[in-house]
C-alpha cells in the first residue's frame, strides 16, 4: 500500500509531514537566490527530490499527493526550480509509458539530477496548445522529421530533453527532442517570476524513432493527464507561495506600529487578513483533493478536480497577493522585501495557465464533452 495514496487525501500521512518539514529546513538553510537555482536543484537532487516522482518500484514516491507537498514548499521558499516541469509532470509521464531501455535511462538521468526535462506547450496564443499544435512532423525512413515553433518553454535552453506535442500526419503525437543537440533555442528570456524561458525552433529537425513517445489515442489520453498534472503542481506552488504571503502579513501587522500601536490592533485589518486564511485554507483543500485524484479518477472526473483546483487557486492568488502588498503598504512594492516576488509568481501562473475564466470554460468544455 502506498501511504501517499491510500485514506483520507486530506490528514498528512507521517511521510508526507516528514517530507513537508525536511524541505522547510532545507530551503530555510540554501542560498534560494535566482543566480543559484543550478547548484539549488543539483543539492535537491542530493536529498532525493527529483526522485520522488518515479514510481514506487523504481524507488520513488510516484503519487500526485508527494508531488503536491514538493511543489508547495517550493513554492513557499519562493525558488526557481525545474521541479514542476521536469520532475512533476515529465518524469512521471515517462513513468506512464511502456517502458524501454531509452525511456529508463532517461528517467533515472531525471531522477538523480543529471539532466533537466521540460515541456513545450505553448505556440502562438497566450494559452496552451497542446490538443491542436502547429507544430508537425512527417514520417522519413526509420525516423521523423520536425517542423514548429514553441514559445514561453520555461528553462527550454537548459534543459536536455523536450517534450513536444506535434501532430503527425493527421494525429496527435508527442515527441521527446534532445535540445541540446539539435540547437533549436533562438531566444532566451526571464519570466515574470524570473523562471529562465526559451522560445524555440524547430526547422527539418530529424528524429530517431523513439523519439516518438505516443501516438493517436495514447497521446491524447498522456497530453490529458500531463496538462492535468501540470496545472495541479502549479496550483501547489502557488498555494506555497500564499501561504509564505499570509505569514509574512500577519507577522507585519504585529510589527509594525501606527499611532503607537500595532496595526493588527485594527479590526478592519484583522477581519481582511482572516479573509486571506480562509481564501488560503479553501486553495489548499481544493488543491489536496486534485492532487489526491490525479492517479485514481477516470479521466472526466480528474480533469473536473483540477479544473476546480485551477480557479479556486487563482481567484485566491489575486486576492491574496493584492492584500498583501496593500497591507505591507509602500514597502509591499519595494525590492527590499519579498513580497512583490511572490506577487509575481502568483501572477505568472495564472499568465502561463489561465485564469478563473479559462478553467471554468475548460470545466464546461469537459462536462459537454461528456454528457
Amino acid at each position: 500500500m502506498n501511504d501517499f495514496g491510500d485514506g483520507f487525501a486530506f490528514v498528512p500521512t507521517e511521510e508526507r509531514s516528514l517530507l513537508h518539514d525536511m524541505l522547510g529546513r532545507f530551503f530555510d538553510e540554501a542560498d534560494t537566490s535566482v543566480s543559484n537555482w543550478r547548484e539549488l536543484w543539483q543539492a535537491s537532487a542530493d536529498l532525493g527530490v527529483p526522485a520522488a516522482a518515479l514510481p514506487p518500484e523504481e524507488g520513488g514516491m510516484g503519487h500526485g499527493l508527494a508531488m503536491m507537498t514538493i511543489a508547495e514548499r517550493i513554492g513557499w521558499a519562493g525558488v526557481v526550480s525545474p521541479f514542476v516541469w521536469s520532475s512533476a509532470v515529465a518524469t512521471r509521464a515517462l513513468s506512464r509509458l511502456d517502458s524501454c531501455e531509452a525511456l529508463a535511462r532517461h528517467r533515472h538521468k531525471l531522477a538523480a539530477g543529471e539532466s533537466i526535462a521540460t515541456i513545450a506547450f505553448h505556440e502562438d496564443d497566450t494559452y496552451p496548445m497542446i490538443f491542436t499544435p502547429h507544430a508537425h512532423a512527417v514520417k522519413e525512413g526509420d525516423g521523423y522529421r520536425l517542423n514548429g515553433r514553441k514559445r514561453m518553454v520555461p528553462f527550454g535552453a537548459e534543459a536536455q530533453l523536450v517534450l513536444v506535442p506535434a501532430m503527425l500526419e493527421k494525429e496527435l503525437a508527442l515527441f521527446a527532442v534532445d535540445v541540446s543537440t539539435h540547437g533549436s533555442v533562438i531566444r532566451r528570456y526571464a519570466a515574470v517570476d524570473l523562471t529562465p524561458c526559451a522560445d524555440l525552433c524547430f526547422k527539418d529537425i530529424t528524429l530517431d524513432g523513439d523519439a516518438l513517445l505516443a501516438c493517436g489515442r495514447q497521446a491524447e489520453d498522456l497530453l490529458a493527464w500531463m496538462q492535468d498534472a501540470w496545472i495541479a503542481a502549479l496550483c501547489a506552488d502557488a498555494v506555497g507561495a500564499m501561504r509564505r504571503l499570509v505569514e509574512m502579513t500577519g507577522s507585519y501587522l504585529k510589527v509594525r506600529k501606527q499611532f503607537d500601536r500595532p496595526l493588527s490592533s485594527n479590526q478592519a485589518l484583522r477581519h481582511r487578513f482572516v479573509d486571506l486564511d480562509i481564501e488560503l485554507a479553501q486553495a489548499e483543500t481544493v488543491t489536496e483533493w486534485a492532487a489526491a485524484v490525479l492517479d485514481t479518477a477516470t479521466a472526466p472526473e480528474r480533469h473536473r478536480a483540477i479544473c476546480t483546483a485551477h480557479y479556486t487557486v487563482v481567484k485566491a492568488a489575486w486576492k491574496i497577493s493584492q492584500e498583501a502588498v496593500q497591507m505591507h503598504g509602500g514597502i509591499g512594492m519595494a525590492a527590499e522585501t519579498p513580497v512583490g516576488l511572490y506577487f509575481k509568481r502568483l501572477l505568472t501562473t495564472a499568465l502561463v495557465a489561465g485564469d478563473e475564466d479559462r478553467a471554468i470554460l475548460a470545466y464546461d468544455q469537459k462536462i459537454l464533452e461528456t454528457a
